[in-house]
């Protein structure tokens, strides 16, 4: 890893996320530990309790969460679109709400990028 100083941006659409988000959240900010990160979490527009779960991940974590809510369901492509605009990371990675790809993962993922440069 060369620069610890550049910023790592984790954008994850979220639907029907309630039982997930929160956990996600915390363990995405622990294993990048080594980095500065902001995840930025784009509810589109679940009908679950998504928002109340993000709210509480906000709560704990104000400085590394960035929350969007959409007004109207829009799709996971423009939910991640969404996120995109708003990520100010030097490095993005996109990840799915459920643990399809487990964070520990998106770290392999960007270690190798890093050491590529």
């Amino acid at each position: 890893m060369k620069d610890f100083n550049q910023t790592i941006s984790i954008v994850i659409p979220a639907f029907k996320a309630e039982h997930s988000i929160f956990r996600l959240g915390n363990e995405i900010l622990k294993i990048f530990s080594n980095f500065k990160t902001e995840i930025v979490i784009v509810n589109d527009c679940s009908p679950d309790n998504t928002h109340k779960e993000c709210l509480k991940l906000i709560d704990e974590h104000p400085k590394e969460i960035s929350y969007i809510k959409l007004a109207k369901n829009v799709g996971e492509h423009n939910a991640v679109m969404a996120g995109l605009k708003h990520s100010r990371g030097d490095w993005i990675i996109i990840m799915d709400d459920d643990f399809q790809n487990p964070p520990s993962e998106a770290l392999k993922l960007l270690n190798y990028s890093l050491s590529n440069q």
